[in-house]
């Protein structure tokens, strides 16, 4: 008994979602389903697109700062290396003045040209160092940039066709959805559903014109029926007339007879005068 109810819960939810795929089936044929659909899709792409153009700026944007921050690195680099050699200059003219180095060294505003020699050197090495990591990151940059605007490109291109493709499925749903339509009309295939009540209308129409007629006919018998006995009558008195007429009976001859005796004595006495 489980088992069974098991099963009939089951075929009703096999039924029920028979019949919400077939609806969403047909919901799907809907022109304006499929324009909702892709309009979903095109909004998606376009916030996708967005958002990608935006990390783009924001990329974009620390290249320029990187481009300006090795710009200004660079200008700082060649003051730097002629700040050396400046200190170079100054150094050989104090040089200049001592017979040796290390006589040279003792003198303190030698040891001062030195020690800024030291500085400027020092400082020129880091900022020629950060000027190299600089240009990798602006080479990097502008890959990633060229990369970048490519995939933006080829999504709006995508989303260009996305656009086409919305307005070419929904003319070619509509025509294919017309075009049925026309050929189930002139097939007789939209009539099937009114078979039924057409033959039933139409036999209905037979059954009335077969009682009018059964009517009519009924409705003719008394009179058609007096017709006949009267037409019948005299027919027959007609037939007896014709058969008797001419006939002389025995006694018929005698009263002939008689007749022809009689009157022409009548007639005599009918042409006497009276006195």
């Amino acid at each position: 008994m489980f088992k069974a109810i098991v099963r009939y819960i089951k075929a009703v939810g096999y039924m029920v979602t028979g019949r919400m795929n077939k609806a969403r089936e047909t919901l799907d044929r809907n022109p304006s389903v499929i324009a909702a659909k892709y309009d979903s899709i095109i909004t998606k792409e376009s916030n996708r697109i967005e958002q990608g153009k935006s990390a783009v700026s924001k990329i974009l944007a620390n290249h320029e700062k990187k481009k300006t921050s090795h710009a200004a690195l660079l200008k700082e680099i060649e003051k730097f290396v002629l700040a050396k050699k400046g200190a170079q200059i100054k150094a050989q003219k104090l040089a200049s003045s001592f017979a040796s180095l290390e006589e040279a060294q003792k003198n303190q505003e030698f040891q001062h040209v030195q020690s800024q020699f030291k500085d400027i050197s020092s400082t020129l090495e880091e900022k020629e160092k950060r000027a190299i990591e600089l240009e990798k990151d602006i080479i990097e940059y502008d890959e990633r940039l060229i990369q970048h605007k490519s995939q933006i490109e080829e999504s709006l291109r995508t989303l260009r066709k996305i656009k086409e493709e919305k307005n070419e499925t929904i003319a070619d749903v509509t025509l294919s959805q017309q075009e049925k339509e026309a050929n189930d009309l002139l097939s007789g295939l939209n009539t099937n559903s009114h078979a039924e009540e057409l033959s039933s209308m139409r036999d209905m129409r037979d059954n009335v014109k077969a009682e009018a007629k059964l009517s009519r006919e009924v409705s003719g018998i008394d009179d058609k029926a007096a017709e006949d006995e009267l037409i019948a009558l005299a027919e027959s008195e007609e037939s007896n007339n014709e058969f008797t007429q001419g006939l002389v009976f025995a006694g018929t001859q005698d009263d002939l007879e008689m007749k022809e005796d009689v009157n022409p004595a009548s007639a005599q006495k009918t042409m006497l005068p009276e006195n």
